[in-house]
C-alpha cells in the first residue's frame, strides 16, 4: 500500500488465480466539519491490471504512487518489470497504462520502485544486501 496526498494504491497480487490487481482510491471531502477535522471518504477510482495479465503473474506485489503517477510490480513478470500508470493517461482520471519498465538483463536481484515528483526510480538489491 502506498499513499500520496489524496491518492492511495493497494496491491492485491493474490487475486484472480494470482494474476493480481491493484486498486487506486481517491479521498473526497464531504465539506462537513466533524469534531477536530473534516470528514473524508475514500472511494475506489480504478482497478488496475497488467496488460499482459496471466494466472500466476502476481501483479500488485509492490506499489508506489506520487501525484499522477503509479507504479505496480509483478512478482513473476519476465525481466522483473514494473508497470507505470498515469492519472490522466487516456482520459481525465482514467489511470491508464503508460509503459513497462524492465530490469537490466545482467545480474540478479530484486528491484524496488518508487516515484518522486513524476519520475520512476529503480533500485536493485543484490542477494548480499548491497545496493546498486
Amino acid at each position: 500500500m502506498a499513499l500520496s496526498g489524496s491518492t492511495a494504491i493497494v496491491g492485491a497480487f493474490g487475486r484472480d488465480s494470482e494474476a493480481g490487481a491493484a486498486y487506486i482510491f481517491e479521498r473526497s471531502w464531504n465539506g462537513g466539519y466533524s469534531g477536530a477535522s473534516y470528514a473524508t471518504h475514500w472511494q475506489l477510482a480504478k482497478r488496475l491490471q497488467a496488460p499482459d495479465s496471466a494466472a500466476g503473474l502476481a501483479f500488485g506485489y509492490a506499489v508506489a504512487v506520487d501525484g499522477g503517477l503509479a507504479v505496480v510490480t509483478a512478482l513473476r513478470a519476465n525481466d522483473g518489470k514494473a508497470y507505470v500508470f498515469g492519472r490522466n493517461y487516456g482520459g481525465t482520471n482514467n489511470w491508464g497504462y503508460m509503459k513497462a519498465v524492465g530490469q537490466p538483463a545482467t545480474g540478479a536481484g530484486a528491484l524496488e520502485y518508487a516515484t518522486n515528483l513524476g519520475t520512476v526510480h529503480r533500485t536493485r538489491y543484490w542477494s548480499d544486501g548491497q545496493e546498486n
